[in-house]
């Protein structure tokens, strides 16, 4: 189960808009799920570098598979920023559980809050609003 990009600075980015808690322990097991088979599936790995060498030839990517970043990126319902106090309780749990078996494989964990707006429906990590979309 792969994430759902690979990032320009050898990320893994798993993205869900979330309605309820559902989603996001969804995200979170996708997140682990993907890490622990690329860390630990040597034909996952293989699969995983020849897709990438086909889709993106020279993309810079770590192909011990021994420094991976997962970033989760998460739209929450009405564009409401995450927070701690804005993140659903049990997802909170879900995430610390993820967060505790990620680190313990040796994967960096980011939380990137996405929040929308008037121009374009997203803004860019820099916190510019992105007009190319």
């Amino acid at each position: 189960m792969p994430p759902h990009r690979a990032g320009s600075r050898c990320q893994f980015i798993c993205v869900k808009k979330a309605e309820a808690t559902a989603e996001l322990n969804h995200l979170f097991a996708q997140g682990r799920v993907a890490m622990e088979t690329l860390r630990f599936d040597p034909e996952a790995q293989e699969k995983f570098l020849a897709k990438v060498d086909r889709l993106a030839p020279g993309h810079p990517l770590d192909r011990t598979f021994r420094s991976l970043t997962l970033v989760y990126g998460i739209l929450l319902k009405d564009g409401v920023p995450l927070t701690p106090a804005s993140l659903f309780a049990f997802a909170k749990v879900s995430l610390l559980h993820a967060v505790t078996a990620l680190e313990g494989m040796g994967v960096r964990v980011e939380i990137v809050s996405i929040s929308r707006t008037s121009v374009t429906g997203m803004v860019t990590s820099e916190g510019r609003a992105d007009a190319s979309s």
